[in-house]
């Protein structure tokens, strides 16, 4: 057993929806016309000395946490993993069907999720878990542009949503390579960046945006089916040439190339495969303090400043439902929480750590965490096993903007101002155990 292989498996399903269905990510009401590229569910199953883990990769924005915790409930009983060990993992792209379900984007598509999502992801699921073969890594790593910051600050100071220069955001692209030992053939490719799926704007076609271009052309090259895993992208937009978030799908093809151009970069530079790897894995609570509630006087004022509630959509609502909920929590005394608590699942693949979090978090956060991580390659991802909102750092919550105002109003409780440093404390707890 001390010499055995890490193994792997592979399978991916078409998860495209029909054409008419509502797109998630920018209004509620937009309906897609046509199809510029198809969505894809990918699963992966890795095992060694006993140890297995289930991740499953899907092109959507987000995957709301009840339907979540449905899903992995189902693949652990179709496949006998344990629940913990199941990770589902949403890319972003603001072009694909609403199983984010978030307060003044629209409901959960049920019918596409029941009649597509699901029984696509159990079949894909099973496949991997039945084609285990042994497999050696390769890692490779570029400088890439494809993201920049995306709080653009205005001469008042307002932060809102464009490009900014100087704001952080991670450069590192990584890519994996998955060959199997008997053939040296590739099994399957991930490529690992953050940025937002968004250079299409709000469109009424259905793409993977600008990431889909990367993977198909390395698919072409490598010979092997690749996968996307978004890092941090709580605030990074691509860098597009019109100087904002989106703009159409010129521009997808536009960033898809030089995102192509650093993928296969990174890819040519793996030389060396190890066969050596082994799997270990963690799962823990995490818990986040919740701030105190605004005065119930100022719930009521802002309340009555809406006239006309049932036109609100997207963060405008998000603000509104916001003191709806602190009201009704003074209205019904209703006490407030301990914390707020989430399942945290760790897993690493030799030098790989994967760190998934239910967060559009930002990119400060990852650079934090790889710098203080004792593994050579720390991968955190975004919009993973649920979805909570963003997550922003101390000093982003002081400058305001968009994704601040929706960290603030996602629920009754939010979360303290520096929830970033209890979570970094808390991953980093865990991680030290592996």
């Amino acid at each position: 057993m001390e010499h055995e292989h890490l193994k792997a498996g592979f399978a991916r399903e078409d998860i495209t929806p029909e054409i008419g269905t509502a797109l998630y990510g920018y209004k509620p009401d937009n309906f897609s016309e046509s199809l510029h590229d198809p969505l894809k569910v990918s699963a992966v199953c890795f095992e060694r000395n006993g140890i297995i883990i289930l991740l499953l990769d899907f092109d959507l924005c987000l995957i709301s946490n009840d339907l979540t915790h449905e899903i992995r409930t189902k693949l652990s009983a179709e496949t006998g993993i344990d629940y913990d060990n199941i990770v589902l993992h949403a890319t972003h792209t603001h072009s694909g069907p609403n199983v984010g379900g978030e307060k003044g984007w629209g409901e959960i598509d049920h019918k596409y999720a029941d009649g597509i999502m699901k029984p696509k992801a159990i079949k894909a699921a099973k496949a991997a878990c039945a084609e285990l073969v042994e497999v050696k890594i390769g890692i490779g790593t570029t400088e890439s542009r494809v993201g920049m910051n995306r709080r653009m600050v205005e001469r008042n100071g307002d932060v809102v949503l464009g490009q900014n220069p100087w704001g952080p955001f991670d450069p590192t692209m990584t890519v994996i390579v998955f060959k199997k030992i008997s053939d040296g053939k590739p099994l399957f490719n991930i490529v690992h960046y953050g940025c937002h799926g968004t250079a299409c704007g709000c469109t009424t076609e259905i793409t993977r945006d600008w990431y889909g271009v990367m993977l198909d052309r390395l698919e072409e090259l490598s010979g092997a089916p690749s996968f996307f895993i978004n890092a941090a992208e709580g605030d990074v937009g691509p860098r597009i040439t019109n100087g904002w978030t989106g703009g159409g799908m010129d521009y997808v093809m536009e960033l898809g190339g030089i995102a192509s151009r650093d993928a296969i970069d990174a890819w040519r530079k793996i030389k060396d495969f190890r066969d050596d790897t082994e799997i270990k894995l963690i799962a823990e609570d995490v818990k986040l303090p919740y701030r105190d509630l605004p005065s119930l006087e100022y719930c009521e004022a802002e309340i009555a400043k809406v006239k006309h509630p049932e036109e609100l959509i997207n963060i405008f609502f998000l603000e509104y439902q916001h003191m709806l909920d602190v009201k009704e929590v003074y209205d019904k005394h209703i006490p407030k929480p301990e914390c707020f608590k989430f399942r945290q699942t760790v897993f690493s693949i030799g030098p790989l750590l994967f760190v998934p979090l239910p967060y559009e978090f930002f990119s400060e956060i990852q650079l934090r965490l790889r710098q203080y991580s004792p593994y050579a390659y720390t991968l955190c991802m975004s919009n993973s096993n649920g979805s909570c909102g963003y997550f922003p750092t101390k000093d982003a919550i002081a400058k305001g903007g968009y994704e601040v105002k929706s960290f603030i109003a996602g629920e009754a409780f939010s979360l303290t101002d520096d929830a970033d440093q209890h979570l970094i404390d808390a991953e980093m707890a865990i991680i030290e155990k592996l």
